[in-house]
């Protein structure tokens, strides 16, 4: 679980760089059904399986990690600060900053940041 997820952290990481160089922004996550998921507070999404951490600079650190290439690190950094959620899991989005959102599980108090990139569904379909 943990080598795929590693994966589409790499991946999220290559794709976020190459959008970078071209000297544009990465575009949103796309949806199931081809539209951009751009979370708004108070949105439910549901995300792809990833990384969650309970502060916006583990998910930094994480990402320094990945562009580095340090799987090893990256997994550790994921086993000591941060969750490893599986596919489909919905959250309310609570905040959001650059490239990232705080979701929180409905029914819970606390929010965990993850890549906006995560997000396979967001909106109204999911109430």
């Amino acid at each position: 679980m943990r080598t795929r997820l590693l994966s589409f952290v790499l991946t999220i990481a290559v794709a976020a760089t190459i959008a970078g160089s071209q000297g544009h922004a990465a575009e949103p996550a796309g949806t199931a059904d081809g539209k951009v998921a751009n979370p708004r507070i108070g949105d439910r999404v549901r995300i792809a399986a990833t990384a969650a951490c309970p502060a916006p600079e583990d998910i930094a650190q994480l990402q320094k990690l990945v562009d580095q290439n340090d799987v090893i690190g990256a997994e550790a950094y994921i086993a000591q600060k941060c969750l490893d959620l599986p596919a489909g899991t919905e959250f309310i989005v609570q905040s959001i900053g650059s490239q990232v959102f705080c979701g929180r599980p409905p029914g819970a108090s606390d929010c965990l940041w993850m890549l906006q990139s995560a997000i396979l569904e967001a909106g109204a379909s999911l109430r």
